[in-house]
């Protein structure tokens, strides 16, 4: 497992975003960032790169989560846990001969926080979350209260870890994660945490799921994982049981409906997204690079008010980096790496 570079840590502490969409480059300069001594001890970083909002946090240490998987109880966040409402998201993986791998969130304009976590006995990584479920808004920030962001390791909305692990999830129409007395439960989140901290490959990944019983609370949601030796699934919980689809072997899509269910031959589902991005991705043979991946993203994304666009973001598996869009400014990427 490798640890931060103290090179690593200054450069991101300098870290500008590089706008490479599809209308061109050209940088954008840090908006806002917290000085050390005004944070925890468990951040080390808070920089706030929009007044979208949009922050970057840099976690340190622990945050109890080998704890929480054991025993599938953590009392000290239920203040936090918030009702969450449908979801309507784009997830894509493309293979090609660097592997790639894109999400749009769709849903209301609350602040955004990119998440670097590097906890003792787990992989690094990096996720995206929605922080309202932190009780931060657009007057309440993570600069007025960084204690919240204790509990931000555990509301991972899509990430990538060091060996190239991606995963993203999405509202479905229904998804029954269990109820097995010999196994713990984790949150629907929480399962996104689980793979990111432990998995290397996909493989890995859906055997870490199958263990667990999965509680999604208000919103059913499915996942899809994809990694940096080709291999993509997309996990669905039906009747308690785990089920996972690998992609071809070249490329794997996933919206908002169970594909389990629907069987959809080719780009003839009844999701528009869905059908763009397989019929994109289908002509390419799964060769695309990250500047048509986020147009992609682009193309598909939504307007609106409760389902769109909130971020779309680009994990880069061969290289390490992420590509971030917020509120559908596709003008101003901003480019993060791990080293």
């Amino acid at each position: 497992m490798k640890r931060w570079p103290r090179l690593v840590c200054i450069l991101f502490l300098m870290l500008i975003g590089f706008a490479i969409g599809c209308q061109g480059e050209h940088k954008t300069n840090l908006f806002q960032q917290a000085v050390s001594a005004d944070l925890p001890d468990f951040i080390s970083l808070i920089a706030q790169y929009s007044d979208d909002p949009f922050y970057v946090a840099k976690y340190e240490g622990g945050y109890g989560f080998d704890a929480y998987r054991e025993a599938g109880v953590y009392p000290s966040l239920q203040t936090l846990t918030a009702n969450l409402n449908s979801f309507a998201c784009s997830c894509f993986y493309a293979c090609g001969d660097q592997p790639i791998f894109g999400r749009n969130f769709d849903w209301h304009e609350n602040p955004a926080l990119l998440l670097f976590t590097n906890p003792p006995g787990g992989y690094q990584s990096v996720s995206m979350v929605d922080i309202s479920y932190l009780g931060y808004d657009q007057t309440i920030t993570p600069f007025d209260l960084p204690e919240n962001l204790q509990y931000a390791p555990y509301y991972p909305f899509d990430g990538m870890n060091e060996h190239g692990l991606a995963v993203g999830m999405m509202a479905v129409g229904h998804a029954e994660g269990g109820q097995d007395a010999g196994k713990v439960t984790l949150g629907s989140l929480e399962l996104i945490r689980l793979m990111l901290d432990y998995a290397i490959d996909v493989p890995e990944a859906l055997a870490l799921v199958s263990a667990y019983n999965v509680d999604f609370g208000s919103v059913p949601v499915h996942y899809l994982v994809g990694d940096r030796y080709g291999n993509a699934a997309v996990i669905e919980f039906l009747d308690g049981e785990m089920v996972s689809m690998s992609g071809n072997g070249t490329f794997q899509v996933s919206t908002n409906f169970i594909l389990a269910e629907a069987h959809p031959s080719g780009a003839n589902s009844l999701c528009n997204r869905y059908n763009r991005l397989y019929s994109v991705l289908e002509r390419s043979k799964g060769y695309i690079d990250r500047k048509k991946a986020m147009c992609l993203l682009k193309d598909v994304s939504q307007a609106g008010n409760a389902t769109a666009t909130r971020w779309s973001v680009v994990y880069d598996i061969h290289n390490l980096e992420i590509l971030v869009a917020i509120n559908r400014k596709y003008s101003n990427i901003f480019s993060y790496s791990f080293e």
